[in-house]
């Protein structure tokens, strides 16, 4: 777990340049938690956000993240998953949305397998639909805004299904 909450390598997969983009606001965020490691992103057009070095696929950077943050429409996170595992990416911090949370058989059943194929990968998934990691000690952040002061409490929450 350590290279969870104290990643030396992040990618987020699905960051663009577009303002409302989810994942951009995640690499925002990683910066403005002074976070200190290397921070990719990959994305269609391999486009640099925010300062992050952009690639097509995540074969394509030089070291396995040891954190990827997944921002693409759930009808792509499977694919994505499998390919995150298949790079030896461990963690997955799944921040899309649109499974079980839904309450649809399809949503449900969507889920199941975005779980079964991260197992079968040897992936641990932190979602989804989740906000995901908060740690200021190590520059982790899901929001710009988030005051980045660290103490003695850790706290593990789920709302969802």
């Amino acid at each position: 777990m350590g290279l969870m909450l104290d990643p030396r390598h992040v990618v987020v997969v699905g960051a663009s340049n577009r303002a409302s983009n989810a994942g951009r606001s995640f690499v925002i965020a990683l910066r403005a938690a002074g976070f200190g490691g290397r921070l990719s992103v990959v994305n269609r057009d391999g486009a640099d956000v925010e300062g992050a070095a952009g690639v097509t696929s995540v074969h394509a950077l030089e070291t396995v993240p040891d954190l990827a943050i997944l921002s693409v429409p759930a009808s792509l996170a499977v694919d994505a998953a499998r390919d995150l595992g298949r790079a030896g990416v461990r963690f997955v911090h799944a921040f899309t949305g649109g499974f079980a949370e839904l309450g649809t058989s399809d949503a449900v059943d969507l889920q199941r397998e975005l779980v079964s194929t991260c197992d079968a990968a040897g992936v641990t998934l932190i979602g989804p639909n989740c906000m995901g990691v908060y740690r200021p000690r190590a520059g982790i952040a899901f929001r710009a805004d988030q005051p980045m002061l660290d103490g003695s409490v850790g706290l593990v929450a789920q709302s969802g299904k």
